[in-house]
């Protein structure tokens, strides 16, 4: 999804002020076969030095997408992807490539490594991280069956206070105007849990407020959102933003009412939405990234990306690469002195 159009179209929308787009397209026969978006932009390595950056589109700013890649059709990947990174080597005129997020079985990403490593350069900075993904059963019963006792009892535990507290509705939004009214509770919802623990959270600034705004209507008319909303008593107390494209819903972002987190109302929610979904014929789910321990209990598998950091200035390669190892061996230091 994060590879969409609608993303990137929203994504351009509010986030172009940061550089210029470099889209590269792969023609065969007259047709457009692969699609590589990047963006030229600067960046400071270190904190210190500036430099022309190209990054791929849909990442900047305050917004965090997933699995970002280089675009083909099928049975066409790995002859774009070296047309690609020749280019990027090559003719891109960046000293930094900074390509976060790629899918770790990406192949565009696994050509650039391997002609960095044969050109000479110094090897990139690598940095991967998980998150839980997992497969939803055939039938609603067959997921609450593979749930825990404890669990099902604490579920049902929730969902007596629920019903104790007022009358409560779950929904989820189907309509222009519902995603509207849902977009604002969000924000104030996540907002004010975030507030609680001290936190910032999303939505911190207006610019990202408005920019899935716009994603949301996106995504509503070509059914690939999933807006999740439970009120009490008429008033939203919990909402979650999930996506649902190519058989998975993705849960993207959640807001609740802190006054009512007694009766974990962002929990009802999530597992709602997922019988709903194992209803509608959804085969998977996917958490997104974020560590966070709730995540665990849904589910138990994990998809990884990679970030790509990889100066191609040579000199400067190998004084980021020292300044790097002297960071990491003074951490090193302070772990161990700290355990003593």
């Amino acid at each position: 999804m994060f590879n969409g159009w609608s993303w990137n179209r929203a994504w351009w929308t509010h986030y172009g002020h940061l550089g210029t787009l470099h889209v590269l397209v792969a023609v065969a026969g007259g047709v457009v076969r692969g699609i590589a978006p990047f963006y030229h932009t600067r960046s400071r390595l270190l904190r210190v030095v500036s430099l022309p950056t190209l990054r791929l589109l849909g990442r900047g700013g305050d917004t965090s997408p997933d699995d970002l890649d280089l675009l083909a059709e099928p049975g066409w990947g790995e002859r774009v992807a070296p047309l690609v990174v020749t280019h990027l080597l090559d003719v891109s005129g960046c000293a930094r490539l900074e390509l976060t997020d790629l899918p770790e079985d990406s192949g565009f990403g696994a050509a650039l490594l391997g002609e960095a490593a044969r050109r000479g350069h110094v090897a990139p900075a690598v940095r991967t991280q998980s998150r839980p993904v997992g497969a939803l059963p055939a039938s609603v019963a067959a997921w609450r069956s593979g749930v825990t006792r404890n669990a099902r009892k604490q579920l049902r535990r929730r969902h007596n206070r629920l019903a104790d507290a007022g009358h409560a509705t779950f929904s989820l939004c189907a309509t222009p105007a519902e995603v509207e009214a849902a977009h604002a509770a969000l924000v104030r919802l996540h907002r004010a849990r975030r507030a609680s623990l001290g936190e910032e959270g999303g939505f911190r600034s207006e610019r990202y407020v408005a920019f899935h705004a716009e994603l949301m209507q996106a995504l509503l008319a070509r059914d690939e959102l999933r807006l999740g909303v439970l009120a009490l008593d008429g008033q939203p107390i919990a909402v979650e933003y999930a996506f649902a494209a190519r058989g998975t819903l993705a849960f993207f972002q959640s807001g609740f009412d802190p006054a009512h987190a007694t009766l974990a109302p962002a929990h009802l929610l999530m597992h709602w939405m997922i019988e709903s979904s194992i209803e509608a014929g959804v085969g998977r789910i996917d958490l997104l990234k974020g560590d966070y321990d709730y995540k665990r209990a849904y589910a138990t598998d994990t998809r990884t990306t990679r970030s790509i950091d990889l100066c191609t200035h040579a000199p400067l390669a190998r004084v980021i690469a020292l300044a790097r190892r002297t960071k990491a061996a003074l951490q090193r230091l302070r772990t161990r002195a700290s355990s003593v």
